[in-house]
């Protein structure tokens, strides 16, 4: 008996000790400024696959160029030149891929190309086209995907 409950006490304290160390998918925040007022965007994950704790979980969506109208949107009109890419949990490391909008509808579905990122500041282009970004970011449970628009 003693040993039955031995066992149940060591499996709850090794549950509790796994629910605690879990972690949420982290999130990205776009900060930029706009007529010298600070803005930030918070983008949630848009793909994923995560392990927290003992359980592991992936979330697939819909190609990027798909996506407008569920991501978030940046007008660039009278807005920021650049936006500085924090994440609510620093990765291990991310890059960054963009797709001019003129894809947009087309079922089509080019590789994106790469964008420089310098010290998290991601400078947009300025020739007057939007683009969608894709930030995918790597952890140690994992790898996750944010995309945004810039119009």
């Amino acid at each position: 008996m003693k040993r039955i409950i031995l066992t149940a006490l060591c499996l709850i304290l090794i549950a509790l000790a796994c629910a605690s160390c879990s972690k949420p998918v982290p999130e990205l925040r776009l900060e930029y400024t706009v007529e010298d007022e600070a803005q930030i965007i918070t983008v949630k994950a848009y793909s994923y696959n995560w392990r927290s704790g003992l359980n592991g979980v992936s979330a697939a969506v819909a190609h990027p160029l798909d996506s407008i109208g569920n991501v978030p949107l940046i007008d660039k009109n009278g807005g920021p030149d650049e936006l500085k890419l924090s994440f609510s949990r620093a990765p291990d490391s991310f890059s960054v891929v963009c797709w001019p909008d003129e894809y947009l509808g087309h079922g089509y579905y080019p590789d994106g190309e790469p964008v420089g990122v310098s010290d998290g500041i991601l400078v947009l282009s300025a020739d007057g086209m939007g683009y969608i970004y894709q930030v995918t970011a790597k952890w140690p449970q994992g790898s996750v995907s944010y995309v945004f628009y810039v119009k």
